[in-house]
């Protein structure tokens, strides 16, 4: 315990806090809305726009929305691809924005400026103050975002902790019990013998029973850190506009609540924002 507490103090000094997007909560939020793009179709739009957005691009969209608040997608070749990084300059008003950006290929990456007319820039939300940057809900809900993840590496770290049993031994043998951290590291479900803590020379007989019986190593993860994952996995749901009926356990009815309100309080805002952007750029609706 103590050197787990160790290693997340220089985690933390170190900046290497845990990544929200790899928790289960971020998969399902950005895999649901991005399986909603690319089932999205557009409608009286340009054969080539309808063509350069496609159902790959539509959900890489999403995805991005969820894990990062943002993503752009420049024209190459016919088709929208997703910038890796970009850099924004002008001034206050968008029309004048230009983006450094980098497209990253297999071997190499290509980086390019293209005019703020060229490229849709899609984000979740904007600060007031930076109107360049997307915000997404893992960003706005930082504080709960942090709890899950740092909830979630602690139960990671309690099943890859050495497990199986340990029976011990009543010989008094220093060797035993020197390896005996040796041996728990190396469980794996198998039986590790160790030196019994009552000898026959102390007790002056026989161990006690107890002494003798095997004692279970392993995953042991404490009820009020599985309820803190499930509470704060639960909040960055909602966070993501994603109803947690959809994910738990509920009624016919409740699902198709559930649906409905994701359709309209999360897809159809989503889905105008996209339109909006796609219509400035190309003068078309979608």
């Amino acid at each position: 315990m103590t050197d787990a507490v160790l290693r997340a103090i220089e985690v933390r000094a170190a900046g290497q806090a845990g990544d929200p997007g790899a928790t289960a909560a971020a998969e399902i939020a950005s895999g649901a809305i991005a399986r909603a793009l690319a089932g999205a179709r557009l409608t009286d739009a340009p054969e080539a726009l309808e063509t350069a957005l496609t159902p790959l691009a539509l959900a890489l969209v999403g995805r991005a929305l969820v894990r990062s608040g943002e993503t752009v997608l420049a024209p190459v070749a016919g088709v929208m691809l997703p910038a890796h990084s970009w850099t924004v300059h002008g001034g206050p008003s968008p029309a004048t924005w230009s983006y450094d950006l980098s497209l990253s290929g297999p071997s190499t990456s290509v980086e390019v400026t293209m005019r703020a007319p060229e490229v849709l820039h899609f984000t979740w939300s904007t600060e007031p103050g930076r109107p360049w940057a997307g915000v997404g809900p893992l960003q706005g809900a930082a504080l709960t975002a942090e709890v899950m993840t740092e909830a979630e590496a602690q139960l990671r770290d309690e099943a890859k902790a050495p497990r199986g049993r340990v029976f011990p031994q009543t010989e008094d043998n220093e060797t035993a019990l020197r390896a005996l951290t040796d041996k728990l590291k190396a469980l794996a479900g198998g039986l590790a013998l160790v030196q019994s803590t009552r000898s026959q020379s102390v007790t002056m007989g026989a161990a006690p029973l107890r002494d003798w019986e095997p004692q279970r190593y392993g995953f042991a993860a404490p009820a009020t850190l599985e309820a803190a994952r499930t509470r704060a996995g639960r909040d960055v749901l909602a966070a993501c506009g994603v109803p947690v009926e959809l994910v738990e356990v509920a009624d016919g009815t409740g699902q198709r609540e559930a649906y409905r309100r994701f359709l309209h309080t999360t897809l159809e805002p989503i889905g105008r924002r996209i339109a909006s952007e796609v219509r400035a750029k190309y003068d078309a609706p979608a």
